[in-house]
């Protein structure tokens, strides 16, 4: 009987597994957002919003398109659809990243990204103040 409870002990510790935990916590609240000037094409601008956290190694940027001048006009935006213009993304890094990581035309070789997760869909709104 002793042998069946071990075994059975065994069975239980080996097998149960509550999954990887990706992230468990974003703590940018307290990061204040940059912006990359936009790229203008056929009317439309493609804006990059970012947050670094050069403790933890991690960065929480968004990328929207669209034909409203957002960085100089105070107001509400939205909702952009997040698909193939617009994104929001995660990257957890080896390193802190450059004041320039996000805006420089070449992406930097340093530091590396280990993690990256990428939003499928949803929405975003965006209120700009100045």
């Amino acid at each position: 009987m002793k042998k069946l409870l071990c075994l059975f002990l065994v069975f239980t510790f080996l097998s149960c597994d509550d999954g990887d935990i990706i992230v468990e916590d974003f703590a940018f609240q307290d990061i204040d957002v940059e912006a990359c000037l936009p790229d203008a094409t056929s009317g439309n601008r493609t804006y990059l919003f970012y947050k670094v956290d050069p403790i933890n190694f991690e960065s929480l940027s968004i990328q929207l398109t669209t034909s409203d001048d957002i960085l100089f006009e105070d107001g509400n935006y939205g909702p952009f659809d997040l698909a193939a213009t617009s994104s929001v993304e995660y990257r957890k890094f080896d390193a802190a990243p450059g004041n320039n990581y996000f805006c420089s035309l070449l992406p930097p070789t340093a530091p590396n990204v280990i993690e990256t997760l990428n939003s499928r869909s949803g929405q975003v709104n965006l209120t700009v103040t100045n």
